[in-house]
């Protein structure tokens, strides 16, 4: 702060600086302003004593003495990315499964937050440095716990192999057999976690049976073209594209399915949630044993 800028704070004779213009004027400033106050309270040329010169003071000359963002509330940041239907972005306004039960559980708790729309790659970088304090939705592996916590699941989800409606591909629960067919090629999306038997698989033959799309918008208008015999993906959220674009009667799920993993709406570890899981525990179950979570699910 330069001496001039100094000079004329001093020769403030009211301290009572409007927060909305302390809050705009940047808080440097705000600083500045604060530490010529405190020269000003606690000057040895004042024959007050300090206890009366702080009675007198207004309440807004009190408020210099709090940090700039003490009043500010705490806002937790979610990265996203869109799964439809547990998670549907409207706008620039999230929708869905999981944003429906984060908004019930936020309501619970005084929670301010925000969701991002972001690549589900990207999603999980920001969270492993604790960039952002959630991302939804999530799968449990023993990678992510490295940085996530994991706290009560809100959903299930059951992968399954969705095939056109003519084809001659059958399933009969032997995912390595399934996987190494030379006719079979398998439509997943970069960053997902289907099962854990599924991922090992996909992982040591992805170079030969599997076609990686970067995001499941990007994999799902693949299958459409039929770059792929099979596409795996959540059934719920299957049979939700599908009916979305009316296509319900040219693709078939084949069954059974490749197993079953609860979603997750998942805290950074290093993020402002990761002391808050007990509380966000305790507010999930209430909202499960109220039958809230199952209407959630039922109505999407």
């Amino acid at each position: 702060m330069s001496r001039h800028l100094s000079a004329q704070l001093r020769q403030l004779g009211d301290f009572s600086i409007d927060a909305f213009d302390l809050y705009f004027t940047g808080e440097w400033i705000a600083k500045a302003v604060r530490i010529c106050f405190l020269e000003r309270l606690f000057s040895h040329r004042s024959l007050l004593p300090i206890q009366t010169r702080i009675q007198r003071l207004p309440i807004a000359a009190l408020c210099l003495l709090l940090p700039f963002n003490a009043f500010a509330a705490e806002q937790y940041v979610f990265c996203a990315m869109e799964v439809k239907p547990y998670t549907v972005l409207n706008g620039r306004q999230f929708d869905g499964i999981m944003p429906q039960v984060l908004r019930r559980v936020a309501k619970e708790l005084g929670w301010d937050y925000k969701i991002d729309l972001l690549p589900w790659k990207r999603a999980l970088s920001m969270a492993k440095i604790g960039a952002c304090d959630g991302v939804l939705p999530a799968v449990k592996n023993l990678e992510r716990e490295q940085w996530l916590v994991y706290p009560e699941p809100v959903s299930t989800v059951t992968p399954v192999f969705f095939v056109p409606i003519d084809s001659a591909i059958t399933f009969n629960g032997n995912l390595q057999e399934f996987v190494e067919r030379p006719n079979v090629t398998i439509g997943v999306t970069l960053g997902f976690s289907y099962a854990p038997e599924f991922d090992r698989l996909w992982l040591e033959n992805k170079k030969h049976n599997f076609d990686e799309g970067p995001d499941a918008e990007h994999t799902f208008q693949k299958f459409l073209a039929h770059r792929f015999s099979v596409y795996v993906i959540p059934k719920k959220m299957g049979d939700y594209n599908l009916r979305e674009i009316g296509a319900t009667e040219k693709f078939k799920a084949l069954t059974p399915d490749i197993g079953e993993q609860p979603y997750y709406i998942a805290f950074s570890k290093l993020g402002k949630l990761a002391k808050k899981v007990d509380e966000y525990n305790a507010t999930v179950i209430q909202l499960r044993n109220a039958g809230e979570l199952a209407k959630i699910e039922a109505e999407n």
